[in-house]
């Protein structure tokens, strides 16, 4: 993909009519491969290829999973062919270091047999970072070349003025980390390489001491915060398509479609089909794996609580799950008589804790039922992206948290 001048280029835009019959196309074939096996869709999903050339690797991607696609290339008339083989979706003219859209808007990113096109492979990471959301991945499919071929292609390219460059593994794990992209995993099919980073969220140390120096409490949320609640909805989706004699994975993306609106999907299935109040299977409900762990270390600098929306007995299954014994002060709304995101919830912990707003931080899931509300009471929120909740598509300041973690053991970082 050349960005910056016309001469000695690679002329796609010549070959684009023919690209996909040509040996460059059929010899991508592997990679694509690689790409489409791998990648983890959801429907709905946000995905953008950077250099997506003639539309392949959308197209295919589309053909497996209901998508809402977008592309950039810099060739004019290979997305003229990626816009007749996929005339649903956004694609565009587009530098890959300099793009169009809007922070935190795609949940995956590919770049398949383009990174080593990009004339400034380190302003792809910044830009690529910042459109990205938070826990997206990115997918970088390129060929592996042992490096003295490498070397020796590097060479051939600089000899003819040629734009971009072929990188070694550490190499490319250095242009990305400083942008909060960490390498995940690798997976090769012949001498092609995908690797997987997942943007997370680094606290800067200064910011974290400045905004939490004074902290006293922290309150966690418990619904996919401490407790996984992934089999609970899987039964409550089960029960769903029992009753409307439907396929549980319909349901199940039915759901999802609502959750990526910012709605409750197995409520807004309830109103759909006009079905009754169905049980909480809250005997599906485990902890996460660290979280006795991270609350070990926690209790042990702050005072730790939980305000949640729970049935009654909180504190016996918390007792249950052996965490009870790091937990200051439990506020669940059966007992309470009120529900986030009511403020008054919020009050009642302060008041119970003797602690004011601003020593104290909200970690929860929700963002419309721990975020919003904590905010308003001047609390510090952090935003932990598990479970159906890491779905919220934030709009406005108001839905912001402070800090954004992907789970649980990375708040002993933060805090």
């Amino acid at each position: 993909m050349k960005t910056k001048a016309d001469k000695h280029d690679f002329k796609f835009d010549v070959r684009a009519s023919v690209y996909d019959e040509q040996f460059e196309g059929k010899f991508s074939e592997k990679v694509y491969r690689l790409v489409t096996e791998t990648i983890e869709l959801s429907p709905g999903d946000k995905i953008l290829d950077v250099g997506c050339g003639t539309g392949t690797i959308l197209r295919r991607l589309s053909d497996t999973c209901d998508i809402e696609g977008f592309g950039i290339d810099i060739e004019e008339k290979m997305i003229e062919q990626a816009k007749i083989k996929c005339p649903w979706m956004n694609i565009q003219k587009g530098d890959c270091s300099k793009m169009s859209f809007a922070d935190e808007t795609f949940d995956s990113v590919i770049a398949c047999m383009t990174f080593h096109h990009f004339y400034d492979q380190i302003a792809f990471a910044k830009e690529v970072s910042r459109v990205i959301k938070i826990g997206g991945k990115l997918y970088i499919a390129d060929p592996a070349f042992p490096m003295l071929i490498r070397k020796a292609v590097n060479a051939i390219i600089n000899r003819h003025e040629l734009i971009g460059k072929f990188c070694g593994n550490e190499e490319i794990e250095q242009i990305f980390k400083p942008y909060n992209l960490v390498w995940k995993k690798e997976k090769r099919n012949g001498i092609f390489q995908l690797i997987v980073f997942e943007k997370v969220v680094k606290c800067n140390r200064k910011e974290r001491k400045k905004m939490f120096e004074n902290v006293e409490w922290i309150f966690f949320d418990m619904g996919s915060t401490l407790v996984d609640e992934h089999l609970v909805y899987e039964h409550t989706f089960r029960d769903i398509a029992e009753l409307t004699n439907m396929e549980y994975q319909y349901i199940y993306d039915e759901a999802l479609k609502f959750y990526k609106q910012n709605k409750k999907g197995d409520i807004e299935l309830g109103i759909k089909y006009n079905l009754p109040k169905r049980k909480w299977h809250i005997e599906d409900e485990v902890l996460y794996e660290n979280v006795p762990q991270c609350l070990k270390i926690l209790s042990q600098k702050y005072k730790i609580g939980v305000i949640a929306n729970q049935a009654l007995g909180a504190e016996i299954r918390l007792e249950k799950w052996k965490i009870l014994q790091y937990i200051d002060l439990v506020i669940a709304s059966a007992e309470e008589g009120v529900s986030k995101p009511d403020l008054k919830i919020f009050e009642i912990a302060l008041q119970r804790a003797k602690c004011e707003a601003d020593k104290a931080v909200m970690i929860g899931d929700r963002i419309d039922n721990d975020i919003v509300p904590a905010k308003k009471m001047g609390m510090h929120t952090i935003w932990i992206k598990q479970g159906f909740g890491s779905y919220w598509s934030i709009n406005g300041e108001d839905e912001k948290a402070d800090f954004v973690v992907g789970e649980i053991m990375e708040l002993c970082n933060c805090l």
